[in-house]
Parts: C-alpha cells; structure tokens; sequence
C-alpha cells in the first residue's frame, strides 16, 4: 500500500533535513585518542546514523574487516583514526558497492598521511555530492503547502524513483569499471602460455 503523496512528502522533506544536516567527520574531528571496540561501535553507530539504521555495526563486523584485511588490524586491541577513517569509508560506500570493490578502492600498506588525505578527500567529495543529491528533491518536495495535484506528485515521485536507481546503478557500474582500470595500471601483466 502506497502512502498518500502528501505523506511521502513530509518524509522526504524530513529526510533531505537530516540528510543535510549530515556530516562525516574530517579527519582533525576524529577522537585523538584511541579507542576499545566497545567505543568504536557507539562513536560510529553516532556519527553514522543514517548509514547505519538498516546495517547496524557490530564488534563482529569489524573484525571480520580485520580478519579480511579491509583494514589495518587495531594496535593492542586499540583502534586510531586511521581505523576510524577506514571503518567510516567501508561503512558509507557498502550501501552501494560489494565488498570486493570496497576493498580494492582502500589501499592497505600506505602512511597514515597518504590514507588521511584520501580519507579527507572522501569526506569532501561525499559532502559536495550529498549536497547536490538533495537539491534533486526541490523540485518534488517544494513547498509542502504548495497546491499541486496528486497525479502530478504521483508522477514526480515515480520520476524520481527511476531517476534515483538509475543513477545508483551507473554509478556502481562506473566505480567497479574505475577500480578495475586503476588496478589493471598497479599488476604486473600476465603472460599468455
């Protein structure tokens, strides 16, 4: 059953809100300190709220991005920014790229301050394009108080369910075809028998 178009209105105006008042942490903003797992998991279950709400962090799922080299293993049971940073990214990009892809894109081996400029460059970039992702909503979102006929609405929302998945799968066809590019470049070439 479909929610009236004046309901599906007033969430997605709630949503866009939350979503721009979303931010992920630069790197300076992650605790200086480091943490226990048990600290990890509320830190990020707090700054990740709406990436988190349908795949909830667990002490498990991060080791098991340990255990499958996805990211540093912690220093005596203790995790830095540079895991923060790193389960932050994994985090974000596994709502839209398989895990493979996401452990292809992080490079694991590199400084502390080669990853925090990717990690920072990351944060920027979600941001710039979180931003313009939610000016798409304008036009269907508008004034909430606006007179506009149900049909229109109707067919607004059902435009912008095609726009939205399409640009979901392109984008992920375009990011693995990228990943793939960039690491055809980094190993050595195979030799034909």
């Amino acid at each position: 059953m479909y929610l009236d178009q004046q309901k599906i209105v007033t969430e997605l105006s709630r949503w866009k809100q939350t979503m721009r008042d979303f931010s992920l942490p630069t790197w300076d903003e992650l605790p200086s300190i480091p943490l226990y797992m048990d600290q990890v998991v509320i830190f990020l279950g707090y700054r990740l709220e709406p990436h988190l709400e349908d795949k909830p962090l667990s002490a498990s799922t991060i080791n098991n991005y340990v255990r499958t080299r996805m990211m540093p293993p912690p220093v005596k049971k203790k995790y830095f920014r540079l895991h923060l940073a790193y389960l932050i990214m994994i985090c974000t990009l596994r709502d839209g790229l398989s895990m493979h892809s996401i452990q292809r894109m992080l490079p694991l081996g590199i400084s502390e301050a080669s990853f925090r400029d990717i990690y920072n460059e990351y944060v920027s970039q979600y941001r710039n394009v979180s931003l313009t992702f939610m000016e798409q909503l304008s036009p269907l979102i508008g004034d909430p108080e606006m007179d506009v006929p149900n049909y229109q609405r109707e067919q607004d929302i059902d435009s912008l369910i095609a726009t939205t998945a399409s640009v979901a799968i392109l984008s992920k066809l375009l990011t693995d075809q990228l990943i793939a590019l960039r690491h055809s470049e980094t190993e050595p070439e195979q030799t034909k028998d």
